[in-house]
């Protein structure tokens, strides 16, 4: 993961960012971005960057490779429990899911917080994404953890049940696809409206757990050849070949959105008309870009990795979770 941020890393604490990009709010944006890149590049490798100094923080989007990797150190000191506790593997995982729940709900009731960071106009316009707000709802370790959490726990399940096809019946297929579609429906229903007090607390700590449960039970019924046409569309091949490169394009892409708005030279008029074409462009631009990344940066470094990096062989261990029920 760490060639393609080491090229935007590059680009944007370098003096190209401060000569290239031009227009009345170039102090606003590129002049800052720099700023921010000179003083805390070395975060963003630390993987601390969400934490440390976030108000600084250098090319914004990294915050997430951040989270990740915190995330998944703390899966592996999990992991290590449950090896020891195999017995105990259910309530290990639920006490997690139950802390990664508590801990954003206690901090969005003390602070006031809103269930989840929205994208409006002041927001975007005054660049409140390096906020404490920002940090506590959405770019925080803890406020992570849950989905995290979640995930493994689907993972253990299909551990457990290997192959074996949990969603036989139609009235399990039924409820397969009302998780699947209706859980995440339903937080984006009710993340469109404003609440108070502790249901606003609430909620905050709820919502994501929810949403990552519906995505991973319908990844657990797909694993186990349930799904249909939705199967299908997922394993579509340029479904699959666009998922090769996704990460770059991630990566990439809050570059060219930061590119538009920093070269901007007036006001832009908002419609839907606007939005959508420009979330049309901004789209096939980050995959194609993506893709030119993915080719020339992060496979080459990849097939690199493998040549100098001894290979771990893959080792089942069937009777690992026998008898857990």
């Amino acid at each position: 993961i760490i060639p393609p941020v080491l090229f935007m890393l590059g680009l944007g604490s370098t003096i190209w960012i401060v000569r290239l990009f031009y227009g009345p709010i170039k102090d606003l944006y590129s002049d800052l971005e720099y700023g921010r890149c000179k003083k805390n590049w070395w975060t963003i490798l630390l993987f601390i960057n969400n934490h440390y100094n976030q108000d600084d923080m250098c090319y914004f989007t990294t915050w997430y490779l951040a989270a990740d990797t915190q995330l998944y150190m703390l899966s592996l000191i999990v992991l290590s429990i449950i090896w020891k506790c195999r017995h105990r593997t259910k309530e290990i995982l639920t006490a997690c899911i139950f802390i990664g729940i508590l801990i954003p709900t206690i901090i969005s009731y003390i602070y006031d917080l809103d269930i989840i960071y929205r994208i409006t106009p002041e927001n975007s316009k005054n660049n409140k994404f390096r906020s404490f707000n920002f940090n506590a709802i959405y770019s925080s370790t803890y406020a992570n953890m849950a989905t995290y959490m979640v995930g493994i726990y689907i993972g253990y399940l299909y551990s457990r049940n290997g192959m074996e096809n949990v969603f036989l019946t139609n009235q399990r297929k039924l409820t397969w696809l009302l998780a699947f579609l209706g859980l995440p429906a339903l937080v984006i229903a009710a993340s469109s409206y404003y609440y108070t007090g502790l249901l606003s607390a609430l909620l905050s700590g709820i919502l994501k757990p929810l949403y990552a449960l519906g995505i991973g039970i319908g990844i657990l019924g797909m694993s186990q050849r349930t799904g249909g046409i939705i199967k299908s569309v997922c394993e579509w091949q340029p479904a699959v070949f666009m998922g090769d490169f996704t990460y770059s394009t991630y990566i990439v892409h809050y570059g060219i959105v930061f590119y538009r708005t920093a070269v901007a030279k007036q006001p832009l008029y908002l419609s839907d008309y606007v939005l959508i074409t420009s979330f049309i462009w901004d789209a096939v631009l980050s995959f194609f870009c993506g893709f030119l990344m993915h080719l020339f940066v992060e496979m080459p470094a990849f097939q690199l990795q493998k040549k100098l990096v001894p290979q771990v062989r893959k080792q089942r261990n069937p009777g690992f979770y026998k008898n857990q029920d």
